[in-house]
Order: C-alpha cells, then structure tokens, then sequence
C-alpha cells in the first residue's frame, strides 16, 4: 500500500519549522566557530610563518599538532550533533511524518 503525504502541510507546520529552527541553532554557531578558527589560524600564519614550525615533542611541531587535533574534535562534534538531533529534531520530525503521512 502506497503512502500519500501531505507536502504543502507538512512543510508550513509548526513542528516541521521547529525541527528546522532547532537544527540551525546547532549548525550556525558551529560554522561560524570553525570559520573564525580557520581565518584566525591563517591570519596568524600569515603574520608570524615560523609559528607553525615551533617544536612541541621532539619532531611534532605545532602546525602538525593542530591538523591532528582536528580529527578528534570532528569526531566529538559528531556525535554531540547526532544527541542534539535525537533530542531536540527528531521529536518533531517523527511528529511531522505521523501527522501528514497517510496510508492511499
């Protein structure tokens, strides 16, 4: 049996516009973290070149530090984003899906 789904309501709902304003509180702040980060580590590289070559353990230096710290942290906002949906996008998808979709 085919589903029919209400797209016109589904989308000028209230939980639909919720999910979305709940997912754009997480993603804007971010980008814009990681943006002023990346300018910040340019800038800064721009303006003192040798900054990247300074020694930390033996032959690490700080350059090689900061990219590798860069997977971790991919990894944690990962899986902090995946809670936050479930928490706070999620609930009102589910919502959306069971009030708009009807079995035809």
């Amino acid at each position: 049996m085919k589903k029919v789904i209400d797209w016109q309501g589904a989308f000028n709902s209230i939980a639909f516009k919720k999910a979305k304003n709940n997912r754009l509180k997480f993603v804007i702040p971010l980008l814009t973290f990681f943006t002023l980060v990346f300018l910040c580590l340019f800038s800064v590289q721009g303006i003192f070149p040798n900054i990247g070559n300074l020694k930390i353990f033996g032959r690490i230096d700080l350059g090689f530090l900061f990219v590798m710290s860069l997977f971790p942290l991919t990894g944690i906002l990962g899986i902090w984003f995946t809670c936050y949906t479930k928490a706070h996008v999620y609930p009102y998808e589910d919502q959306v899906v069971r009030t708009y979709s009807t079995k035809g």
